[in-house]
């Protein structure tokens, strides 16, 4: 009897032995869980060695428990953003009109990145408010705006004012004869230049063999202090030589001219008004004549 037990516990143990040599079966596979991803954990439970008991009751294998896995999750917890608010030298910026994350980045000093603006400032994209804060690490030198430039407005080109033409400064006066001679009657024209604008002056006319005068008038100057007088010679004028001279208002300007008439001529004074002669109606008697009676004698007896 006691043979046969050890028997029967040599056999036993000989197939445990060998049913430990063997593959352990295959765990079975988890499902893929959302975000965060869990970090599987395998937990395997070994049964304890089976053992045959003294007593006479039939040796009988111990079940082993069944190997599980017991999966653990592991969750991150989110990271929380806190903006710097002075903290490594960042500032904080209010976000004007015009401004964007690449402007900023550029006029900061010293310069920065977009996306470090992003990380300071827990941005998930690049769009900013005017109005809103902004962290940068240090204040923009020259903030980026989208004023418009001023209009541009030419300057006008400065025109030189115009001069209006004044006549040349006066020379000495003087006076000229036109035509230098002539018979009597001729039209003699005095051109006297370079008086006082709009002086009165007074022309003599005078005889140099008689050594008197012939006529004398006044005539008032133009605006430029010029004028041309004239003057008839006529019958009864002297001939010879003679001189005009040209006397201004003030007794300062002075000039003379001289010409010669000769001897009277038949021909005609030019006549500077043409007239039409008046027609004159023409009387003209008709006379009829009056019959004249014959007398014839009567024969007496």
């Amino acid at each position: 009897m006691n043979n046969l037990k050890r028997t029967l516990q040599t056999v036993l143990l000989l197939t445990f032995l060998l049913g430990c040599g063997t593959a352990e079966p295959p765990l079975p596979r988890l499902p893929t869980l959302p975000e965060p991803t869990p970090t599987p954990t395998s937990t395997l439970t070994v049964s304890p060695t089976p053992t045959v008991e003294e007593s006479g009751q039939e040796p009988r294998e111990i079940p082993s428990e069944t190997p599980t896995s017991t999966p653990t999750v592991s969750l991150t917890p989110p990271t929380v953003c806190v903006p710097p608010n002075g903290r490594n030298g960042w500032v904080r910026y209010t976000v004007r009109k015009g401004d964007t994350l690449f402007s900023l980045a550029r006029s900061t000093n010293p310069r920065t990145t977009v996306q470090e603006i992003q990380k300071a400032n827990c941005l998930l994209g690049t769009l900013i408010l005017a109005g809103k804060p902004l962290y940068l690490p240090s204040i923009p030198v020259c903030p980026p705006t989208n004023t418009p430039p001023p209009p541009f407005i030419p300057t006008p080109t400065p025109v030189p004012p115009v001069e209006e033409p004044t006549a040349p400064p006066p020379g000495d006066p003087r006076v000229s004869v036109l035509p230098g001679t002539g018979p009597i009657p001729t039209i003699y024209t005095f051109e006297i230049r370079d008086f006082d604008p709009g002086e009165i002056v007074t022309i003599d006319v005078w005889s140099i063999d008689e050594a008197s005068g012939v006529a004398n008038f006044q005539v008032i100057m133009d605006g430029n202090g010029n004028l041309d007088a004239q003057w008839t010679s006529q019958i009864g004028d002297p001939t010879g030589g003679y001189f005009v001279y040209v006397t201004g208002g003030n007794g300062v300007n002075t000039a003379a001219g001289e010409f010669e008439v000769e001897s009277f001529t038949s021909t005609p004074i030019p006549t500077l008004i043409t007239s039409t002669p008046t027609p004159t109606a023409t009387l003209t008697l008709i006379s009829t004549p009056i019959p004249t009676p014959i007398f014839t004698p009567t024969p007496t007896s």
